[in-house]
């Protein structure tokens, strides 16, 4: 199971619960996903493992100056094996809240590894056998986030643990 779609077993109940908890309100807000801490206690891998199940409880909600924050308690569950567990919260905000954000900063370390030349290329709209056979394998086209890669460095970034650059058309 490709961890996308085990992230969204385990968000969706959240996001149904977190409008209904909310009622009314939401029509008129910016729903956005805020905070979350997770643990994968094993990976359903096999076809036909069985039932994945998954219980949200909302834990709290706090009203103020417009905005509605929520925060969940989540465990998903094949058979009675724990499988992923998370603490989560999303919140619903004014529209007017996000019309003047900026997002994240960049440093400028951070825009010279985004600029810099590199030999490296994958293209992944190729669909090398390297990366799309085997029970390890990036995910089908629907699912695929990624059209190549372009740069590469084992031991850059700022704490050299990696540095990989990517692009989607």
């Amino acid at each position: 199971m490709p961890f996308c779609v085990l992230l969204e077993v385990a968000l969706q109940p959240c996001g149904w619960l977190a409008s209904f908890a909310a009622a009314r309100s939401v029509l008129t807000r910016i729903w956005r996903f805020a905070i979350s801490t997770a643990l994968a206690r094993c990976w359903p891998s096999a076809a036909g493992a069985g039932l994945l199940r998954t219980t949200a409880t909302l834990e709290s909600v706090s009203r103020s100056g417009g905005m509605i924050l929520e925060s969940f308690r989540v465990r998903c569950l094949l058979g009675e094996t724990p499988v992923y567990e998370m603490q989560t919260g999303f919140g619903f905000f004014p529209a007017a809240t996000f019309e003047n954000q900026a997002g994240l900063s960049t440093t400028a370390e951070q825009s010279a590894e985004l600029g810099a030349a590199s030999d490296f290329l994958v293209d992944l709209t190729a669909r090398p056998a390297r990366f799309f056979q085997g029970s390890l394998r990036l995910a089908e086209s629907r699912l695929l986030m990624l059209d190549r890669v372009t740069a590469c460095d084992p031991r850059g970034g700022r704490a050299g643990l990696g540095f990989l650059r990517a692009e989607r058309r």
